[in-house]
């Protein structure tokens, strides 16, 4: 037979769905032959597994056991504590450690990416990144733009940018909207794409002020403050100046000098300078004093 042919090498692959299965059953979170023990989550959930496997997958499990075993001092089965991480985010993620598989959900993607970022495991930060992309719905897109935003994530930023553009009514009237940080929220406020009314926009914004000064006990002025020049108000028209200016005395979201330059909009509307510096929306409603415009 001739040499060459018995020398060949070729990666001979078994069936991985068995091992997955197996992989899951007897050795994920099994007491059996593990050797590191954590205490996850706020109500401290003991999880076992196996230090070779997590430091052959993440350089930052690596590095913890080497320190530990540099500092050891003959205590053994500590557990180690990650109390920011949820119970099943964590299991999500060595699930993926032991099989190169993972099942996801709208509500555990966006933690099980922050995890694949800080743990080094790219292989799960693409699949969960994968995954956003294709479940984007009115009710999910919100807090994967969130996660996007955290995250520097700007496939995903710009993939949800685009469905909130597309969706805004809809997505301005979800809960998951008023739980946006200020930067997600500076994110979508920048866009030109909004299919939407800059009445409405400003309308929304009011509802994720109240909303978040309900959880934090900060003022809605305080809590607009980074955001609320985004909107657009020159291009609303005197009456609905009038009346948000009126609004405002009680809630004092917009800055007394925003409102002044609104007004100074409209007398000095028929000027290209100040006309060039106001910009339409997709969805802006169309006034007649849009005219004067310069887009």
């Amino acid at each position: 037979m001739n040499g060459s042919m018995m020398d060949e090498e070729k990666l001979m692959r078994g069936d991985q769905t068995s091992f997955y299965s197996l992989m899951r059953k007897k050795c994920i979170n099994q007491k059996e032959f593990s050797d590191v023990t954590f205490s996850v989550g706020a109500q401290k959930q003991h999880i076992t597994a196996h230090k070779c496997i997590l430091a052959g997958r993440s350089e930052v499990f690596r590095s913890m056991f080497v320190q530990q075993s540099i500092h050891a001092t003959g205590i053994v089965d500590i557990p180690y504590p990650l109390p920011d991480i949820r119970p099943e985010v964590f299991l999500t993620t060595m699930d993926y450690m032991y099989t190169n598989c993972c099942t996801l959900t709208p509500n555990l993607a966006p933690d099980v990416l922050a995890m694949a970022i800080d743990y080094g495991l790219d292989g799960l930060r693409k699949l969960c990144v994968r995954y956003m992309l294709d479940a984007i719905t009115v009710e999910s897109v919100c807090s994967i733009l969130q996660s996007a935003v955290v995250h520097a994530q700007e496939e995903v930023l710009q993939k949800a940018l685009a469905f909130i553009e597309t969706h805004t009514k809809d997505v301005f009237v979800t809960s998951q909207f008023l739980q946006l940080s200020e930067q997600a929220v500076g994110v979508i406020l920048r866009s030109d794409n909004l299919e939407v009314d800059e009445l409405e926009i400003l309308l929304a914004i009011r509802r994720w002020a109240q909303a978040n000064q309900v959880v934090s006990g900060r003022p809605m002025g305080v809590l607009a403050a980074p955001i609320i020049r985004l909107i657009r108000l020159p291009l609303l028209s005197a009456e609905e100046l009038s009346k948000i200016e009126e609004e405002n005395k009680e809630e004092q979201i917009i800055p007394v000098q925003q409102m002044a330059e609104a007004w100074r909009f409209h007398a000095l509307k028929d000027s290209v300078p100040a006309a060039s510096k106001v910009k339409t929306r997709k969805g802006t409603e169309s006034r007649e004093f849009h005219k004067f415009l310069a887009n």
